[in-house]
C-alpha cells in the first residue's frame, strides 16, 4: 500500500509557481517524507506555464500567439508556448522530490483546480476540450514536458490534468477524442511511466450506449493505464449524509474505486481523498477515518491512498481560497508546518504497513452485475455494504460488458424495462443452469421471462410507493416499495414476506444452480439511506440466505456485521488475516475459524481487541 499526497506548496497554494520559493518547497517535501508520504501528485498550473496571448488584426482576425507582447521565443520551449522560467522550476521541484525520496505524478493540463478555471488568456472563451487551436497547444505543452522529464528519478507517472472533464462541455466521443489526443502525446514522448485519468466523476456506459454518460469508466479502458477515484463524501451521491467514521462511509471510497476498476479492468487507486473542512470531521475524526480507509484499500487491492491536499490553506486570500470553506483547512499539515493529528496517525501507519510481507488480492466470492435504467453507483455500493457485513467480497461488472465467470452473481436493482438485454438475462439464466447462484433484486424492473425461470405464477402489479417489513427467518427489516409484484410460488420456495403474509423472495432451484429473486430494492436503500446500515438494519439477512455457507468456508470471518475479515496468501507463501473494525468504538474481537486452520501470530494487534476505526493483521495456518 502506498500513501500518497496532492501538493500545493505551503506557503502560496496555487500560486507557488509564480511565488516560486525552493526553500518552503524542499522543507514541505521532508516533511511529507517524515511521515511516510512516499508519491505525490502535483501540477503545473496551465496558465503560467503556458502564458500565451492571442493578438487579432482587423475584424478580430487572429493574428498571433505570443508572450504578452512579445513573439514566442525560438526556443523548444518557446515553440511549445511553454515559459521557460516556469520549466526550471517544476524541475527544481522534481530535484527536491528526488532528493527527499518521493515520486511524483505529474497533471500536465491543470485548468480546473479547487472548483475555479485557470485558462491561459489565449484560450479565454473557448471550448478547452474541442477546440482545435487549444488541442493543439496543448499536445504542444504536454510533448515539452513530458520529453524534457520523462528520464527524472523522481517521475513516477503522468496524467493529462486534474479533472478535466470540469474544463468544459463535451459529449462522450469528443470526451474521448480529447482524452486519446492527450494520452497519444504522452506516449509520443515516454512509453515507460504510467498514465492515469484523473477525472472527477465517471459512470458506466455499454460500449453500444450511445446515449449514455459522456465521461465512462469503460472509454477509461481504451486509453489509461490506471483509473482514479476522487471520493469526497461532501461531492458523491449518497456520501454526505452518514457519519464520516462510521460503516457506511469507511466503505465509499473502496466500493467507488472498485466500482471503477472492476468495470474497466484497470488498477485503480484512490487519488483523492479528504474530510475538507472541520465542520465535517475534526482533527482526531479526520485521522481515524483516513486510517480506517486505508485498511479497507489495502484489503480490497487498491495500491494507492493519497490525500487532499498536503497543507492548510487558510491564510490564502485569492480565488478559490476565498471563495469556498472546504479548501482552508483540508492539511496533513497546518500552514505553518505543524503536524495535524492525521499526520501523526500517517507517521505511524506507514511504519505499520512496511512492517508486513507484501499481500495478495483475496479470493474473489461474487460478480455483482450492474444494469442500465438504475443509478449504479447506489446499488453498487448497497451491495458492498451488504456483502462486507457478511464477510462476502464482490467483483464488480457492467451488464454490456463481458461478465466474469463466477459461481455467484448478483444483480441489484433491476429498473425499468430495458435493464438487462436478451442476450444478457439468458446468459445468466444459462450461467444457473450450469451450476451457479444467480440473485436478482427488482427495483421497479422487469425480466422476461419470468414465472418460467422462476418457478412463479404472476397475478398483477401496482405502484403503492410505500414501505414495507420484509421478514426473511427470524429476521424483520424495513424497504420501500416502489413496485408491488403479486407473485405466488409454482415451483419456487417463497423464503420472504412481508408482514401481511405477501411472498417477496423466491428460491429455485434451475438446472444445476439456483436463482434467487427479491421483489424489493435492496442495495438502492442500502446505498442511499444514511441510516439504514448504520443503525443496525438487518437487510445483509437476505445475502446470509444464499451466501452464509460461502464464507464459512473462509480460513477466518468474523460474526460482527461491522468487522470486515478478509484472507490473503502473501509473497511468502503465507496467509494472513486483516480484520477492519469499521466502527469508532474499540470492540473484544476473535477470529471465527474454518476446520482446519488455526490463528499464528499476530503482526499487528493482538486478540481479543480491537480499536475502532483500526485493524488487526493475524497469520493463519493450515493444520495438518
Amino acid at each position: 500500500m502506498i500513501i500518497g499526497c496532492n501538493y500545493w506548496a505551503s506557503h502560496a497554494g496555487l500560486r507557488m509557481w509564480s511565488r516560486w520559493d525552493e526553500e518552503t518547497v524542499r522543507a514541505d517535501f521532508d516533511r511529507m517524507a517524515g511521515i511516510g508520504i512516499s508519491t505525490i501528485r502535483t501540477f503545473p498550473l496551465w496558465p503560467e506555464f503556458q502564458p500565451l496571448t492571442l493578438l487579432r488584426s482587423g475584424c478580430g482576425r487572429r493574428r498571433e500567439l505570443t508572450f504578452g507582447d512579445h513573439p514566442l521565443p525560438r526556443s523548444e520551449a518557446g515553440q511549445a508556448g511553454v515559459d521557460e522560467m516556469m520549466a526550471d522550476r517544476l524541475e527544481k521541484l522534481l530535484d527536491c522530490a528526488a532528493a527527499a525520496g518521493l515520486n511524483v505524478e505529474l497533471g500536465l493540463i491543470t485548468g480546473w483546480m479547487s472548483g475555479r478555471l485557470f485558462v491561459p488568456p489565449a484560450f479565454e472563451g473557448l471550448n478547452l476540450l474541442t477546440d482545435p487551436l487549444v488541442i493543439r497547444w496543448q499536445v504542444r505543452m504536454i510533448r515539452y514536458l513530458v520529453r524534457r522529464f520523462r528520464t527524472h528519478v523522481a517521475v513516477a507517472g503522468w496524467s493529462p490534468g486534474n479533472e478535466c472533464n470540469c474544463l468544459a462541455p463535451a459529449d462522450r466521443d469528443q470526451a474521448w477524442l480529447w482524452c486519446r489526443t492527450m494520452t497519444a502525446a504522452i506516449r509520443q514522448e515516454d512509453d515507460r511511466h504510467p498514465i492515469s485519468g484523473g477525472m472527477h466523476s465517471l459512470a458506466p456506459a455499454a460500449l453500444t450506449d450511445l446515449d449514455g454518460a459522456n465521461w465512462t469508466i469503460e472509454d477509461h479502458r481504451d486509453l489509461f493505464d490506471r483509473i482514479n477515484t476522487h471520493p469526497y463524501p461532501l461531492f458523491t451521491p449518497h456520501a454526505a449524509g452518514g457519519r464520516i467514521n462510521a460503516y457506511r462511509n469507511l466503505f465509499h471510497a473502496v466500493a467507488e474505486t472498485r466500482f471503477y476498476a472492476d468495470i474497466a479492468g484497470l488498477p485503480g487507486a484512490i487519488e483523492e481523498i479528504g474530510t475538507l473542512s472541520p465542520s465535517l470531521a475534526g482533527e482526531e475524526v479526520k485521522a481515524a477515518y483516513l486510517r480506517n480507509v486505508i485498511w479497507n484499500a489495502a484489503a480490497h487491492d487498491i495500491g494507492l491512498t493519497a490525500w487532499w491536499c498536503a497543507f492548510d490553506q487558510i491564510n490564502l486570500d485569492f480565488a478559490p481560497y476565498d471563495w469556498n470553506a472546504v479548501e482552508r483547512e483540508l492539511g496533513l499539515f497546518r500552514s505553518d508546518g505543524s503536524p495535524k493529528p492525521v499526520a501523526e496517525m500517517l507517521r505511524r501507519l506507514s511504519s505499520e504497513l512496511k512492517s508486513l510481507p507484501e499481500i495478495r488480492p483475496a479470493a474473489v466470492d461474487a460478480v455483482c452485475v450492474l444494469s442500465r435504467g438504475q443509478d449504479a453507483w447506489c446499488n453498487a455500493w448497497g451491495a458492498m455494504l451488504l456483502a462486507e457485513e457478511i464477510g462476502l467480497r464482490l467483483r464488480f461488472a457492467y451488464a454490456g460488458d463481458e461478465i466474469p465467470e463466477a459461481d455467484l452473481y448478483l444483480v441489484p436493482g433491476v429498473c425499468g424495462d430495458g435493464a438487462l438485454s436478451r442476450r444478457v438475462y439468458l446468459d445468466l439464466i444459462d450461467r444457473a443452469e450450469r451450476g451457479a447462484t444467480v440473485y436478482f433484486s427488482l427495483d421497479d424492473g422487469l425480466l422476461a421471462p419470468l414465472d418460467s425461470v422462476f418457478g412463479l405464477r404472476s397475478i398483477c402489479r401496482e405502484m403503492p410507493g410505500d414501505r414495507v417489513e420484509m421478514r426473511l427467518g427470524e429476521h424483520r427489516f424495513e424497504l420501500p416499495r416502489p413496485a408491488r409484484y403479486l407473485i405466488e410460488p409454482a415451483g419456487a420456495v417463497a423464503a420472504g414476506h412481508t408482514a401481511d403474509g405477501e411472498a417477496v423472495f423466491f428460491d429455485c432451484r434451475r438446472g444445476r444452480g439456483r436463482l434467487l429473486l427479491l421483489t424489493l430494492p435492496l442495495e438502492r436503500y442500502a446505498g442511499e439511506d444514511s441510516l439504514a446500515i448504520n443503525s443496525g438494519w438487518g437487510g445483509r439477512a437476505v445475502y446470509e440466505y444464499f451466501a452464509a455457507d460461502r464464507v464459512r468456508r473462509h480460513p477466518a470471518h468474523s460474526r460482527d456485521p461491522l468487522i470486515s475479515v478478509s484472507c490473503h496468501e502473501t509473497g511468502d507463501g503465507r496467509v494472513l488475516g486483516i480484520a477492519v473494525n469499521n466502527r469508532p468504538e474499540a470492540v473484544v474481537f476473535e477470529p471465527l475459524l474454518a476446520p482446519g486452520w488455526r490463528c499464528g501470530a499476530w503482526l499487528k494487534g493482538s486478540a481479543g481487541s480491537l480499536p475502532g476505526n483500526d485493524a488487526a493483521v493475524f497469520e493463519l495456518i493450515r493444520m495438518d
